[in-house]
């Protein structure tokens, strides 16, 4: 059974090669596959998000008052590499209740509540141009911040119910 996690150096040069390595074996192999992306790169802090929100003026990308840019480099390339692999996309987007914890506090169970509003995307319906991949990350990101938005002033994401932690 193969299984590999990519850890990367943020140097795409370098990270390529290992990436297609990876990628070429989970094809020539026809590995089922799940690949979790984490577009924002890092954990959010206030110092972060104004940087963010100054490289999204300055690109004339849209404002994102929850969220950091996303970066897009390697959700467009593992996506354009797997496609023959994949047969899905998951948009997950987390609101912590109580404000965005440490993550010492998660990992010591301090918090009791995590919410999750999940989408589906067929991968049929992704964009095949690299450049359209990258504007459809936006339009997620632009909707992600816009469900935040709501869940902050709400406490649940829109459509579901506001139930008592388990």
């Amino acid at each position: 059974e193969f299984r590999r996690v990519l850890f990367r150096s943020r140097n795409w040069t370098k990270d390529k090669k290992r990436i297609d390595k990876v990628f070429s074996h989970v094809l020539a192999t026809n590995s089922p596959v799940w690949l979790v992306s984490f577009l924002e790169g890092t954990r959010i802090t206030e110092e972060k998000l104004v940087r963010s929100q100054t490289y999204c003026q300055r690109k004339n990308f849209p404002k994102l008052n929850h969220l950091l840019a996303p970066k897009t480099k390697g959700f467009t390339a593992s996506v354009t590499a797997l496609r023959p692999n994949l047969d899905a996309v998951y948009d997950v987007t987390i609101g912590f209740p109580q404000g965005i914890p440490k993550i010492g506090h998660l990992l010591a169970g301090y918090v009791r509540q995590i919410n999750l509003h999940v989408r589906r995307y067929a991968i049929v319906s992704l964009p095949h141009e690299e450049k359209d991949l990258q504007d459809w990350v936006w339009m997620r990101f632009k909707e992600k911040d816009q469900l935040l938005e709501y869940f902050l002033a709400n406490q649940k994401f829109p459509g579901t119910p506001l139930e008592e932690p388990l």
